[in-house]
């Protein structure tokens, strides 16, 4: 059971990860030791059934399909990272909206 919790600490630690008063090489640096211990926590296959459930995912080829799901985490720990830093890169995260 105190795995789940360490899992849960960690994910929600990720979640809630925000630059605030950190410098961006700071804001960049503890990002990564946070990503990097999800991925060794959860692998980073976890998203592989969101990104088949997606309506782009059932339009690709076979190839484009084992990319985008190769690609799937780094994406999403790009969009996290853009989403909660200062205005260095908010202008790029809401682009994607």
């Amino acid at each position: 059971m105190s795995s789940f919790l360490s899992l849960a600490d960690t994910l929600a630690g990720m979640l809630n990860f925000k630059q605030n008063e950190l410098s961006v090489v700071e804001y960049i640096e503890e990002f990564k030791q946070k990503r990097a211990l999800i991925a060794s926590l959860m692998e980073t296959k976890w998203l592989d059934e969101f990104v088949e459930n997606s309506e782009e995912y059932t339009k690709e080829t076979a190839t484009k399909q084992k990319e985008m799901k190769d690609e799937a985490f780094e994406q999403f720990t790009a969009l996290l990272f853009m989403r909660d830093a200062n205005n260095d890169f908010k202008e790029t995260y809401n682009g994607f909206g």
